[in-house]
């Protein structure tokens, strides 16, 4: 019966947290919504019903460094100062191949500008060419992708391939 109930035109496209109600308001108990769910589940009719679409998750792009200055992964650090409740930050760059601290700097507040900064000094030093780099960041507030690239790397994207991976 309650197969049969879930597959009928008037439910097909309905979970059992939508079909109990509606059986309930006609006046028609079958089972608990529980029940149905596990007995839907046994039969393989839960995952998708009707109109549903199954969630669609892309993997992030993957990139792989076979050379030095290919791809830098970036983070900000909290360094305590003698003072109590104020710190300094570290800005550091690191590139993933060779895992060579290739910049970083010390400041006293967070701030995209700074960070943009100091990438365009890396840059200069270590001779890189246009669309040589892929920058990686964490989610950390700073570095979000949005307020990263609005604000700091405007400029910095004409000049050089840099590419957000979360």
């Amino acid at each position: 019966m309650i197969i049969k109930t879930s597959v009928s035109a008037a439910f097909a496209n309905l979970s059992p947290h939508q079909i109990v109600p509606r059986l309930a308001d006609d006046g028609i108990y079958i089972v608990s919504e529980s029940t149905f769910y596990r007995v839907l589940k046994a039969e393989k009719l839960t995952a998708h019903r009707g109109l549903s679409k199954p969630r669609v998750v892309e993997r992030p792009m993957a990139y792989e460094a076979t050379k030095p200055n290919q791809i830098y992964s970036w983070d900000i650090t909290y360094l305590q100062s003698s003072v109590r409740g104020q710190f300094y930050y570290l800005y550091l760059f690191l590139d993933l191949f060779s895992r060579k601290i290739v910049g970083w700097s010390v400041h006293e507040n967070q701030d995209m500008e700074l960070s943009s900064i100091l990438l365009t000094d890396i840059c200069k030093k270590e001779k890189i060419s246009k669309h040589q780099i892929v920058v990686h960041a964490d989610n950390g507030g700073p570095m979000k992708g949005a307020t990263m690239l609005a604000k700091s790397f405007t400029q910095f994207f004409h000049r050089i391939k840099m590419l957000k991976k979360f």
